[in-house]
């Protein structure tokens, strides 16, 4: 009997690669909404932020493509929208930025062609073919970039126009290397500026996506006008539902129009007769032009769908353009008419669903020419292929009102995707290209693609057979020299193959289970348990092999893979109630080895270079973060919204890409959650209404409430999603004695008079607050790392006020209290102690148990190694004013520091927090210093002995 297939494997993406995009952690491929993908007919190309991976799955020997645009660090601009373009003879991928300019690059990783559109955040990249005319087959090719409330059409035959001249130019000139070296912003120079129009379709809301739907007839006055009017559909959050009718006219009135032409061509008379009067002989250079946008063009609202709190979501359009598939965030899914705008389907229960169109073989009998002749397009019918992950399913329905077709379990963390439409693909001299569906799984980095028939057979299967048993044997045991059985082998459960599933069966998936049957080879008295199993080992590999040859989707045999630098290790897996294959996993092991290069440094293991980050490197100095000042003025509100925080936090990462990203908080953040409100005054500062100095104030405290602080532990794991492994996440408290001196004060103070007195005092009130507030911290502490903080940074910022000996007494016992609970709670996690002004306590401050010690400025980095020894990790520690010098000066310095430091357990930082009005310029070159200080080279004139690091 013929085994139904419902999916084709067709090839792997896994490589070393792609651990610079987050993966081998779990879900990385779905739930970092920062990751964009676009398929290809043989690649796919993978963008995180600064980052575009191009990977060839059908051949994974092929080289790997890694591009790099020059992003703006300023604007902290990245990549937001990414999309391939294919014409017949040409790939290029197109990549969209949050600063609102299109970029086009070659496969090899050239940059073709750069254009700003708007200047906002582009959403979406649309390629696909439109009707020119309503009475007419020709076709016109469109790529449409959607902006929040803009979106903009450009003409395909434009873009292919480009895309030959650059290819002659650059395979007809290949000596030449200016196209790959020269400026980007020169690229304009090169190819003149696309043409495209440009609307404003935000009348009922921001639209979060966008789609031109084809061709609609002009209004009834207009029936004699020679302009094009498109149709386009958005969704947003003010309405799910939006269309519009788009002109090409610019909608000027007469006299707008007039005057558009009278007054350039005056203002160019003018100024040519001023220059021939005016003859100058300056020679200044010229300035490059600034890059301009195009007016808007005019947009008529037709309709649109509010139904509040709903909000549309994503956005799907059928090839035709005629049906469009809309999901919102209630899990409903909505079936549009584009043409009569009415919704025709709707569907409910789909939360985190995601659609695609696909065409699958209407015919089914299977002795006709289905299989034996070309299909052509009468052969397929439409259909919507929902992806519902909290299901673990995929849906196959067919359009507009018909059943359900197939239900396919898919594993956790796949995503659907499609290849890019084929500019060209509908001429009628080719052969017709149905719309196809792939399936890339996550874990395991395989490309799956749907099948098109629901009555695919594989004929290899009935003709392959297990192998005698003295062979098997034989072959067994060559086999196990070279594969690694990752998995203990359950003698009682053997392999098997699953059946056949029945047509009732697909129609009502939910529940269903199946009895697997065995191989059909009876197991010889001789053999026994072992030996069945290594009679079907080979088979199984016999048939991966056929399965991989003849394209099937083999069950009954997973093979976790990891990356190509990493040896495939073969398990055995028994999976006896389910119908689908095991997905194939994606390892990468969880050991230190895994840890970014600033835990490394903290914890004293050999890196290659020396981590570097800033204390306040997220602030006032940035010209982003003083825009977003001006939105919202609070500080409190700054640091305690999660969505400001994390945006706050990533502004330096997106800038000069640090090795450690701090959250955006304050040490004060957590007093409300034990007890002690406060507020920040624009000139005082941190202001305590109710300071707490008698026994009666301590009543007032009570244990920390970390539901409080639930836009901490928020913000901590969309950070540790965001930066991946390649920075660590830095969480941070205050010491309780820099709490206290707030608490007791009453907020900032330069002499500390009333908590110095306290000592004497009220010394029972005092360290029973110090108690209080050592419980608290150390419960925000494991908090923060429970939540995604790779390392905590203790300040004890007013530490360095006391005197080593009243240190000693007050600050010290709290702190040590602190380290060694968190390290029975946490043990991998590095802790960092800081004090300003810490000169004369470093001794001291080893013995608290920190891992890494944080040195001010005041302290020579050579000095403060020989008190500390090799046995714990510095931090620190250039002269923040370094950054208001010259960047000569600044480099010296770095170098002074990194060499006084030596080559082991080093973190590079700055003496103290970065200084108001510091030059982003010289953030940005401290940061690129470092990551040109290679150890190996930058002390193999000097490598200092062991004797030179201890006293």
């Amino acid at each position: 009997m013929a085994k139904r297939i419902h999916l084709t494997e067709l090839g792997c993406i896994a490589c070393e690669e792609l651990t610079e995009l987050g993966a081998g952690k779990e879900g990385w491929l779905v739930n970092n909404p920062n990751l964009l993908s676009a398929l290809d007919s043989h690649s796919i190309a993978l963008a995180h932020r600064f980052l575009i991976l191009i990977v060839n799955w059908a051949d994974p020997d092929s080289l790997r493509v890694k591009i790099r645009p020059d992003l703006s660090p300023i604007e902290a601009e990245s990549i937001t929208a990414i999309e391939w373009l294919v014409f017949d003879d040409v790939r290029v991928v197109l990549a969209g930025t949050s600063c609102g300019y299109l970029l086009v690059y070659s496969i090899a990783g050239d940059l073709i062609h750069k254009q700003l559109v708007h200047p906002s955040r582009i959403l979406k990249l649309r390629v696909r073919g439109t009707k020119k005319d309503l009475m007419q087959e020709t076709s016109s090719e469109e790529i449409s970039i959607v902006l929040p409330g803009i979106i903009a059409r450009f003409d395909g035959s434009n873009i292919q126009s480009m895309l030959q001249k650059w290819f002659q130019e650059k395979n007809s000139n290949f000596w030449d290397q200016k196209s790959k070296k020269g400026d980007p912003e020169d690229t304009g120079s090169l190819h003149q500026r696309l043409p495209y129009q440009i609307w404003n379709v935000n009348k009922n809301g921001v639209c979060v996506d966008a789609t031109i739907t084809g061709i609609m007839p002009p209004p009834l006055l207009e029936h004699q006008s020679s302009q094009r009017y498109y149709c386009v559909v958005t969704i947003g959050e003010d309405a799910v539902i939006s269309a519009y009718r788009l002109s090409e006219d610019r909608g000027r009135s007469l006299v707008g129009a007039i005057l558009s032409k009278v007054v350039p061509a005056a203002a160019s008379t003018i100024a040519s007769f001023s220059k021939l009067i005016w003859r100058s002989n300056d020679q200044s250079p010229k300035r490059k032009p600034e890059a301009k946008t195009q007016s808007f063009a005019r947009a008529s609202s037709l309709t649109c769908i509010k139904d509040y709190p709903r909000k549309g979501e994503k956005l799907t359009l059928s090839p035709s353009g005629t049906l469009a598939a809309i999901t919102d965030s209630l899990g409903r899914i909505l079936l549009l008419d584009t043409q009569a705008l009415v919704v025709v389907r709707l569907w409910k229960g789909y939360r985190d669903a995601s659609c695609v169109f696909m065409e699958m073989l209407a015919k089914k009998d299977k002795g006709k020419s289905v299989y034996h002749t070309e299909p052509v397009k009468s052969d397929y019918c439409l259909c919507l292929a929902i992806h519902a992950p909290r299901k673990g399913i995929i849906e196959v329905w067919q359009m507009r009102t018909g059943p359900r077709l197939l239900t396919i379990q898919c594993a956790k963390g796949s995503k659907l995707l499609q290849p890019a439409y084929r500019f060209g693909s509908n001429s009628s001299s080719s052969p017709y290209i149905p719309l196809e569906v792939f399936l890339l799984n996550g874990d395991s980095g395989q490309v799956s693609m749907l099948n098109r028939s629901l009555f695919e057979t594989v004929s290899k299967m009935k003709t392959l057979k297990p192998l005698p048993t003295a062979e098997a044997s034989n072959q067994t045991g060559n086999m196990t020299n070279k594969l690694k059985i990752d998995k203990p082998i359950n003698l009682n459960h053997p392999l098997k193959l699953n059946r056949e599933v029945s047509p009732k069966e697909q129609e009502n998936p939910e529940g269903q289970t199946l009895n697997p049957i065995s191989l059909g080879d009876k197991e010889t008295p001789d053999q026994g348990g072992a030996g069945k199993i290594r009679q079907q080992l080979i088979f199984e590999l016999q048939l991966l092999a056929a399965c991989s040859s003849s394209r099937c989707y083999s069950s009954g045999l997973s093979l976790p893979i990891g990356f190509r630098s990493s040896p495939i290790n073969v398990g055995l897996v028994s999976h006896p109630r389910r119908h689908t294959n095991s997905p194939r996993k994606l390892v990468i092991a969880s050991s230190s080895s895994s840890d970014p290069l600033l835990v490394k440094a903290a914890k004293g293991q050999p890196v290659t270079r020396p981590p570097a980050w800033m204390m306040r490197q997220a602030g006032r100095y940035m010209s982003v973060y003083k825009k977003l000042a001006l939105k919202h003025p609070s500080f409190r509100e700054r640091s305690e919204n999660t969505d400001l925080i994390v945006e706050i936090s990533l502004q330096p990462w997106q800038a000069f890409k640090p090795d450690g990203v701090i959250i955006f908080s304050d040490i004060l953040t957590p007093l409300p959650a034990f007890g002690v409100p406060f507020d920040i005054e624009e000139v005082k500062g941190p202001v305590i209404q109710s300071p707490i100095r008698t026994e009666d104030d301590l009543k007032k405290l009570h244990p920390i409430d970390l539901e409080k602080l639930q836009f901490v532990g928020d913000s901590l794991k969309i950070l540790r999603r965001e930066v991946g492994e390649h920075a660590a996440v830095l969480g941070f408290v205050g010491a309780p004695w820099t709490i206290a001196t707030y608490i007791v004060e009453g907020g900032t103070t330069r002499t500390y008079t009333v908590i110095k007195r306290m000592c004497h005092t009220a010394p029972n009130v005092l360290r029973a607050l110090l108690s209080h507030l050592t419980k608290a911290i150390t419960e925000y502490v494991v908090y923060q790392v429970e939540h995604g903080a790779h390392c905590i940074q203790i300040f004890d910022s007013w530490g360095g006020q006391l005197t080593p000996e009243m240190w000693e007494r007050w600050s010290k016992p709290y702190i040590e209290e602190i380290i060694d609970a968190v390290k029975r709670r946490c043990p991998d996690t590095p802790i960092v102690f800081y004090i300003n002004g810490n000169g004369g306590l470093l001794e001291r401050m080893k013995g608290t148990g920190a891992d890494v010690i944080g040195l001010d400025w005041t302290v020579d980095m050579a000095d403060g190694r020989r008190r500390l020894g090799s046995d714990v990790s510095v931090q620190g520690n250039v002269d923040p004013a370094f950054l208001f010098s010259p960047l000569p000066a600044l480099t010296e310095e770095i170098q002074r520091v990194v060499k006084s430091a030596g080559p082991k357990g080093h973190i590079l930082n700055l003496g103290h927090g970065v200084l108001v009005g510091t030059p982003e310029e010289a953030v940005a070159h401290f940061f690129e210093t470092a990551r040109s200080l290679d150890y190996k080279t930058f002390f193999q004139n000097h490598v200092p002995a062991e004797s030179e690091l201890v006293a």
